[in-house]
């Protein structure tokens, strides 16, 4: 897209881009985001464990984006499960990011991803100023 010849503001293409994020996400993860963001009782756990690995619905670095504005101002969910996906170090830093606004989780596993060095570093990070999470699992 050539934008800069459209008088388009930038807070329009961030719109724009944020529902071309959603738009991608799989379908499960798409259904689940409003009664999050409406922070239902009902949804204490978020769990797109994707085992086995060959399972249709794999959580992204991107997916991972769209789940923390989903779930910053949530405070039913308890438990995060996005073991056996693809995160990247992008994602842990997603994930960090979640940990530093919500107060709630007290679960988070991320087993069975591509995190390294530097997404644990910015998960690390994290714990100082999170005093829920009791459990994180990453390996």
């Amino acid at each position: 897209m050539h934008m800069q010849l459209n008088n388009v503001s930038t807070g329009q293409l961030e719109k724009l881009l944020h529902c071309l994020m959603l738009n991608a996400q799989p379908l499960n993860l798409k259904q689940l985001l409003p009664d999050l963001q409406r922070n239902s009782p009902y949804h204490k756990k978020v769990v797109f464990n994707n085992f086995p690995d060959d399972a249709p619905l794999v959580i992204s670095d991107v997916s991972a984006r769209v789940l923390v504005n989903a779930l910053r101002l949530n405070d039913s969910v308890t438990l995060v499960d996005l073991s056996n996906n693809r995160l990247t170090d992008d994602g842990a830093q997603q994930m960090a990011n979640l940990l530093q606004l919500n107060a709630t989780i007290v679960t988070m596993l991320l087993n069975n991803n591509r995190i390294g060095d530097a997404g644990a570093r910015a998960l690390a990070a994290a714990l100082a100023t999170n005093y829920s999470l009791r459990r994180l699992e990453v390996d």
